[in-house]
């Protein structure tokens, strides 16, 4: 029902965040839902065009009245939460609320690996669906999760997993 991403990712990568090219084609594309407590995305580009699907932008009172004022006059909705943890980011249980009031029950996080371990550090994952591809980076590649490392196996995050698909030369775990 919603596509999620952080301002990082909107900015480094100019997502349209619709669903494209399935058959059948989609009775109703996703909300797509920016978090940008700074204001730093403009809206401008497919993220806010809203022949394509409805934009929410979720922020913060840090933002600026300019950013915001033009995220509306672009056709987002815009609503305003308190900042995240240390004053970071914006609160996730909050847009969750947000995105509840307006009928969302699923999200998925498209987000970068900050985004996706504030996610999971908060307590707020149901599931996880990874993408895992043959192609090894080296130390050079990103994170999938910007969480610390535990101190021991023991320490580690466990999740079961309930299913593995492949997709082309990729696997999809969840």
């Amino acid at each position: 029902q919603a596509v999620v991403v952080g301002a990082g990712t909107a900015l480094a990568d100019r997502p349209t965040l619709t669903a494209r090219d399935v058959d059948p084609p989609v009775e109703r594309q996703p909300l797509r839902v920016v978090l940008d407590a700074r204001g730093r995305v403009p809206a401008v580009g497919e993220l806010f065009d809203p022949t394509r699907a409805p934009t929410l932008v979720v922020t913060t009172e840090h933002a600026a009245p300019a950013a915001v004022d033009a995220w509306r006059a672009a056709g987002a909705k815009v609503e305003v939460v308190e900042p995240g943890p240390a004053g970071h980011g914006v609160d996730l249980q909050a847009t969750l609320d947000v995105l509840g009031a307006d009928g969302v029950l699923q999200a998925l996080i498209e987000g970068g690996p900050r985004l996706h371990a504030a996610f999971v550090e908060a307590g707020l994952v149901d599931s996880l669906v990874v993408y895992v591809s043959g192609t090894v980076l080296g130390e050079r590649g990103l994170p999938s999760m910007a969480l610390p490392g535990p101190d021991n196996i023991a320490g580690a995050l466990r999740y079961d997993l309930v299913d593995v698909t492949r997709v082309g030369p990729d696997a999809r775990l969840e």
